[in-house]
């Protein structure tokens, strides 16, 4: 699908809803690099973001795995956009501060998982683990397809008995793996929880558009569902009925998006 027929589909959506866009950051927003922390969103697409945060006729936001706080700071369009990170475990935005009740539970043994990991892939080139203090990445984009089967059997050797005991589960990304506290909690449930403070602030029904890049981004997807409208990043097999090429595909849809008329 190509932009014209999003465009034309956003056209005939509810009049009476607001619509609510929620997106990807890394591979959505930006390209997928070797290193999270040398990311930088663009004057340009920031000042699109900005323009659709400043309309007062929609809500957009960002569902990333990354933390609230680095989030935040690389999005940087103020406080009236939404900002969820660790896939969803946190969430702040207007009206909402929102940290999942369990996910501390694991902190402490994920912070040792987090040193054994370092440890054990230290000679993998490529193979770099980010510290997220309730989570941990490990990402391999950057590795050999040696190394990065290497790395996974080192991860599936740390992690597996902590897996099998209910205490952790593994998030398999884009050539990224990531261990989480073992919660029902995914991206699809932070949109829904999104989805219910727009509604209640603005006493209306939002209508949902979802773009993102990843198989993370599914559950979002099944989440939106047939009522509101999903756009997948990228070549990956995806269940959204649109799709983007590239991110910098996703930047035209934001400025069409910010030139059409309320």
């Amino acid at each position: 699908m190509d932009l014209s027929a999003i465009m034309q589909a956003l056209r005939v959506r509810p009049a009476e809803a607001r619509p609510l866009l929620l997106m990807d950051f890394d591979g959505t927003l930006v390209d997928l690099t070797h290193d999270p922390d040398a990311v930088e969103l663009s004057s340009v697409r920031r000042g699109l973001l900005q323009r659709l945060v400043d309309r007062p006729d929609l809500t957009i936001g960002v569902i990333s795995g990354r933390r609230v706080a680095d989030l935040r700071v690389k999005v940087a369009v103020g406080d009236a956009a939404y900002c969820a990170g660790l896939h969803g475990l946190e969430i702040v935005g207007p009206g909402i501060d929102f940290l999942h009740s369990r996910a501390a539970d694991t902190r402490v043994l994920i912070q040792q998982l987090t040193r054994s990991l370092i440890d054990a892939t230290k000679d993998l080139a490529g193979v770099r683990v980010e510290n997220k203090d309730l989570t941990v990445a490990m990402h391999v984009r950057g590795a050999a397809p040696a190394a990065q089967r290497r790395a996974e059997d080192i991860l599936r050797e740390l992690v597996e008995p902590h897996r099998e005991a209910g205490a952790l589960r593994v998030l398999r990304g884009h050539q990224v793996f990531e261990l989480l506290p073992a919660v029902v909690w995914t991206k699809g449930d932070a949109v829904v929880r999104i989805k219910t403070e727009v509604e209640w602030r603005y006493k209306q029904a939002a209508w949902l558009i979802y773009v993102g890049d990843d198989v993370t981004d599914e559950d979002a997807f099944r989440a939106v569902g047939p009522e509101g409208m999903t756009i997948a990043v990228g070549d990956r097999p995806a269940s959204a009925a649109f799709r983007l090429p590239n991110p910098d595909a996703v930047e035209r849809f934001l400025r069409q998006l910010a030139l059409a008329d309320p």
